[in-house]
C-alpha cells in the first residue's frame, strides 16, 4: 500500500464484471494519485455516467481505520498445509466460532478477504495467468491449478467493499467487490 496519496477505484457498476474472465479487466481500474490536497477540487461525473441510468455513480464511501483481526479461513489449502489434516478440523471449528458476522459484513482495506465462493487469491492468480474461473476448466487442469496455488500467497487484498443495502451496493447475491 502506498504511504502517501490516495487510491482511486473505478468500477463498471452497470455491467458489474465478476472477474472470472481475463476479459473482465476492462471493467475496473485502480489508480494511485499523489496530487497535493490543495490542488484537488470536486467535479461532477461525466454525463455518460449519469444517464440514462443514474445508478452509474455510487455514493461516496468514506472509510475510517479500525484495527481488526483477520485470520486465514479454515477452508483454505494454506491452513491445511500449515496445520495438517488432524488439526485442520479443530481450527475450522474454532475459526467459525471466533469470527462474528461482522467479519463478513465489512468494508476492509488490507487484511484477509471475507471469501464467499472460492479462494480469492487462487482466482486472482488464475485470472492474471489468462485462465477463466467462471467454470471448472482451470481447476480441472492439475498443472494450471498447481501453478496458481503456488502463486496465490503473493496476492494481497487491497480493498474489500461489502454489499451494503443502506448505500445501495449489491455485489451479486450479497457478496463482495475485491480489489
Amino acid at each position: 500500500m502506498p504511504s502517501t496519496g490516495r487510491l482511486l477505484l473505478f468500477y463498471d457498476v452497470q455491467e458489474m464484471p465478476w472477474g472470472f474472465d481475463p476479459a473482465d479487466r476492462v471493467g475496473w481500474l485502480l489508480l494511485h494519485d499523489d496530487t497535493p490536497e490543495d490542488d484537488l477540487a470536486p467535479v461532477e461525473p461525466p454525463a455518460v455516467l449519469r444517464t440514462p441510468d443514474p445508478d452509474g455513480v455510487l455514493p461516496e464511501l468514506p472509510l475510517t481505520a479500525t484495527a481488526a483481526r483477520t485470520l486465514p479461513e479454515g477452508f483454505t489449502p494454506a491452513v491445511e498445509d500449515a496445520l495438517g489434516a488432524s488439526d485442520r478440523d479443530a481450527y475450522r471449528e474454532w475459526w467459525v466460532e471466533s469470527m462474528d458476522r461482522a467479519f463478513f459484513d465489512t468494508h476492509r482495506v488490507g487484511g484477509r478477504p471475507s471469501q464467499v465462493q472460492g479462494e480469492m487469491t487462487v482466482e486472482c492468480a488464475l485470472g492474471s495467468a489468462g485462465h477463466s474461473t467462471g467454470d471448472s476448466s482451470a481447476y480441472d487442469d492439475e498443472e494450471v491449478l498447481a501453478a496458481a496455488q503456488a502463486e496465490a500467497p503473493e496476492w494481497r487484498l487491497v480493498l474489500q467493499v461489502a454489499s451494503d443495502d443502506d448505500r445501495g451496493f449489491m455485489w451479486g447475491d450479497s457478496g463482495f467487490l475485491f480489489v
